[in-house]
Parts: structure tokens; sequence; C-alpha cells
């Protein structure tokens, strides 16, 4: 392959993608889980198909996606920080349709904020956070959110149990 004037050689670019292959897996693993945890709030409201359809391309499009652009790159370490911040922005985007359902997007909150912090510390950090609220205002600017700490079934149990 021909290498342009301000292209750094090869065997330098393959070595900076290690973060980024790092990044691949734990992005792929972490992704599983949120997407159960997803598949989880969104069967107990009885979603329709097309809310289900945006989380799942998510969970197993991004990834390859990700890596992909990373291999591309002549600076793979910098494009996967910028990964990082796309992963905080649509993690913020999937909290909306979950209505905030505390367990779920804590766990997404702390697995994204773990990421990002080994990726680039506190300060890309403080920016995937305001990324993240970005994120979920994007896609809640209209709409109502039934904030709740215990789920819809549990509370359905401890009425039962009450009656």
């Amino acid at each position: 392959m021909l290498s342009s004037p301000n292209r750094p050689p090869q065997s330098v670019i393959e070595s900076r993608l290690g973060f980024a292959r790092r990044s691949f897996y734990a992005r792929t693993g972490g992704l599983v889980c949120a997407w159960v945890m997803f598949a989880a709030v969104m069967a107990e409201k009885n979603a329709g198909w097309l809310l289900w359809l945006g989380p799942t391309l998510y969970c197993l499009a991004w990834p390859p996606l990700a890596w992909w652009l990373a291999r591309r790159s002549v600076n793979p370490r910098d494009v996967e920080r910028l990964n990082l911040l796309a992963d905080q922005f649509l993690i913020g985007i999937w909290m909306v349709p979950m209505d905030f359902s505390l367990l779920p997007v804590v766990l997404a909150v702390v697995m994204t904020g773990m990421k990002t912090v080994a990726g680039g510390g506190l300060r890309l950090l403080l920016r995937g956070v305001a990324i993240q609220a970005l994120g979920s205002k994007r896609l809640g600017r209209n709409r109502v959110v039934d904030f709740s700490l215990v789920s819809d079934s549990a509370w359905a149990k401890l009425e039962a149990q009450h009656d």
C-alpha cells in the first residue's frame, strides 16, 4: 500500500489500534448486556417493534462500525475517543424510551462512564456526560417521562399482596 507524505507508516497505525481493539470487545459485551436490560423494560411496557429497532441496530451494528472507523483512521485512538462520545450520546437517547427506569439507566451510565474514563480520563467523562444529557434532551424534548424508582410489575406485586 502506498503511503502519503502525511500518513504514518502502517506499522505505527497498527500499534495504535490496541485501544480501539480492546474497546471493540468491551463495547460489544457491554451493548449485549445493555440490550438485555432495554429488552426487559420494553417488554414490560409492551413497546411496538419500531421502538425495538433503534436499540437493536445500535447494539448489533455499532460495535463493528466503530471498529471499522478506528481501523481506517490514521489515528485510531482519537477516533476511538469520538466513538466513546458517540456511545454516550446514543445511550442518552435510549434512556428516554425506557422512561429513565432506574436500574437499567444507572447501569448504562456507569458502563459508558467507566469506558470513557479509561479512554480519556475525567475530562472526557465530563464531555461524555454532557453529550449523554444532550442525547436524552434531544429525544425527550416533547415527551412527558413517567419516572419511577420501582417498575410497574413490582408495584403490581406489592398491590396484590395488600389486597
